[in-house]
């Protein structure tokens, strides 16, 4: 290798939403910044939840209103930065007044209606639903109910837009790639890097290491690099499941549970519902060492769980769904937030003196901007001081979002994309366009750029996936495999079936030469990019 390789000022381990947005934080600061992940991006508990960007009205209980307030701040910033990433929904909970009195979910919603101080986002009241499009599906019609409008988040896509925002501040992103080991020396870490698809290794430097990988933090610092944790943070599994779409309407339903926990109900791809969570504990004898890649399946990951969701379903609502009626069924483990901790914890380690180990335990959707620089105000004292650079603001778009102002020609904001792009690709289907628009905001015209009819998509792969897309994403989003595409990039999945899947196996076998985290270094070091 290149003996001129730089030192890193961050070594990110974890490509969660927590290390995206760290390093995207950093990077924009002007901070020379490398980010790994032993499988792909979002591929654990950030592409694992129920999509539901929620504020949080069950933290109102346990009186968190800072909480409930910063989330709130948090989902209009992301509102402005990513605006296609956010689909508002009304979310209909149902009164319970065996579990929680009416009384008590009015208070809570005039509180939340209170901490919304948004002039655009409709606060949450309470409306009579009998005989109404909400209470029809129930199997017990409610008089009553509380209405209150949350967000959908394309989870995935919010980590990897995140990236490239990162991307474009010269940060280095190593998908599958694994740190096998770490050591300290002279006040820098040398880390030894593995491509998981290869085997290839290379070493690495770099002053400071920010550990994110979630769940499995504990076994970073314990078994790559060394380190015992203060903290010691219980973990814990959500399952869901998504069974065929079984009401009008695009609203979603938080049922109170006897437990004191909601069960969610929310629209998903269209046709389906997506169904969950149910939580149960886990140990770290359970934990592996490492998550395992996802696989193309549509039967249930764990039949207990699975069937506890499906007598939920069943016993509030008109239906009759059985195992056999699951399209898809997904877990993920991660840190348990105890009631008297804070939503997340950072363990600061620094054993010299000079070359920090900074841990992230648990963390939600909603906190990751701010846990990033808190992340950042935490460790920038041991920093180099970055070169000049064109520092961002923490409200600056991302890709994707990055709409002109009203004082710049261009489009201003995602109606007046879509129109467009209607307009110059005439040719393309509605449902397809509608989908890249959606999926990836303004990059769409990117991704369409030059071509002239559908026969410029290249071939057909799969149903609506064509071969521009595929080669764009290997391109400019690290995708690597089938799963990749089908079930982070695109989240078409649900709907592939599994000769399809394979037939785009096939497509990649024939079409993906791997590059490995050692080519990148070693193309780095031989670049003319500059490191503090």
């Amino acid at each position: 290798m290149n003996n001129t390789q730089p030192i890193y000022d961050a070594f990110i381990i974890g490509g969660g939403i927590n290390g995206a947005a760290i390093a995207n934080n950093l990077a924009s600061k002007g901070f020379y910044v490398a980010i790994c992940d032993e499988n792909d991006v979002s591929g654990e508990a950030s592409s694992h939840g129920n999509k539901l960007f929620q504020c949080g009205l069950e933290h109102l209980e346990k009186l968190n209103l800072s909480h409930v307030s910063n989330a709130l701040k948090e989902r209009e910033t992301l509102c402005l930065q990513a605006p296609h990433l956010m689909q508002a929904i009304d979310i209909i909970i149902p009164d319970a007044p065996t579990i929680r009195s009416s009384l008590k979910i009015k208070a809570g919603s005039m509180l939340y209606g209170w901490l919304l101080r948004s002039e655009t986002s409709i606060k949450p009241y309470t409306e009579n639903i009998q005989n109404s499009l909400y209470s029809e599906p129930l199997k017990t019609p409610s008089l009553k109910a509380t209405l209150c409008q949350e967000y959908l988040v394309n989870d995935s896509r919010l980590v990897v837009e995140n990236l490239l925002s990162a991307e474009r501040n010269h940060c280095q992103l190593l998908s599958k790639t694994k740190v096998v080991s770490g050591s300290l020396s002279n006040g820098t870490w040398k880390l030894k890097l593995q491509d998981s698809i290869n085997g290839d290794q290379v070493t690495v430097s770099t002053h400071c290491i920010v550990n994110a990988a979630g769940a499995w933090a504990q076994s970073v610092l314990k078994q790559a690099l060394g380190c015992k944790s203060r903290c010691e943070q219980p973990l814990e599994k959500h399952s869901f499941i998504a069974v065929p779409k079984f009401y009008e309407g695009q609203h979603g339903y938080m049922l109170q549970l006897p437990n004191q926990q909601f069960l969610s109900i929310l629209p998903y791809a269209t046709n389906y519902c997506l169904v969950g969570p149910v939580i149960r504990p886990v140990t770290n004898r359970e934990l592996t060492t490492a998550p395992s890649p996802p696989k193309h399946n549509n039967t249930p990951a764990n039949e207990e769980e699975s069937s506890t969701l499906l007598q939920q379903l069943n016993y509030h609502f008109n239906t009759s769904f059985s195992p056999n009626d699951i399209s898809w069924s997904f877990s993920s483990v991660r840190p348990a937030t105890q009631d008297s901790q804070p939503v997340h914890m950072l363990d600061l380690q620094c054993s010299d003196g000079r070359s920090p180990v900074i841990s992230v335990f648990s963390g939600h959707i909603t906190t990751h901007r701010v846990l990033a620089e808190q992340v950042y105000e935490c460790i920038h004292p041991y920093l180099p001081s970055p070169p000049p650079s064109l520092k961002t603001s923490i409200t600056d778009k991302l890709p994707g979002g990055d709409y002109v102002t009203d004082a710049e020609p261009g489009v201003k904001n995602y109606e007046e994309l879509t129109k467009t792009l209607k307009t110059q690709y005439f040719w393309l289907p509605k449902t397809l366009l509608a989908r890249y628009c959606i999926t990836y905001g303004t990059r769409a015209k990117n991704l369409l750029y030059g071509a002239v009819n559908l026969q410029s998509l290249g071939e057909e792969v799969l149903p609506t996936i064509y071969e521009r897309e595929l080669n764009w994403l290997i391109e400019t989003e690290w995708v690597t495999c089938t799963e990749d595409v089908l079930w982070r990039r695109t989240k078409l999945g649900i709907n592939v079936t599994e000769d399809d899947a394979k037939q785009l196996d096939t497509w990649f076998k024939g079409h993906y030469q791997h590059n490995s985290a050692v080519s990148k270094i070693e193309n780095l070091a031989n670049s003319n990019c500059k490191a503090s």
